[in-house]
């Protein structure tokens, strides 16, 4: 299993990491600190297909709700889950649209995190 940490906050994508390591040692762990490192990424053609994305909403170059909808619209991926997160949580009207798998708020709990894996590997 592939999954991408997207978040301008070193603490926030170390903290992620670590839970996801806690509750799964099957899968490789990429980091991104910028959604412009992460679209740069997801334009390659070889790249490897993510399976679960944590995306934080507010990035500085472009924001989550921009990159959800570059995946699902312009590459037309609907096999990765998104999950977003966020320290606030007005989003949920934006997010529809890009069919996420879960928001989280920050701070992230291990409890509702594994939750989203489970039910990610379920699906």
């Amino acid at each position: 299993m592939n999954i991408a940490v997207c978040d301008d906050e070193e603490n926030i994508r170390c903290l992620i990491k670590k839970l996801i390591e806690k509750q799964t040692k099957d899968c490789r762990i990429i980091e991104f600190s910028s959604g412009g490192e992460l679209l740069q990424f997801w334009r390659q053609e070889d790249r490897e297909q993510i399976d679960i994305l944590f995306l934080d909403i507010e990035l500085l170059q472009k924001d989550g709700i921009e990159i959800g909808a570059f995946i699902r619209d312009e590459m037309g991926d609907t096999d990765t889950h998104i999950v977003y997160i966020s320290s606030k949580q007005g989003y949920a009207m934006e997010l529809f649209k890009m069919q996420p798998l879960e928001f989280l708020v920050k701070p992230i709990s291990a409890v509702r995190l594994k939750e989203v894996l489970e039910r990610s590997m379920k699906r």
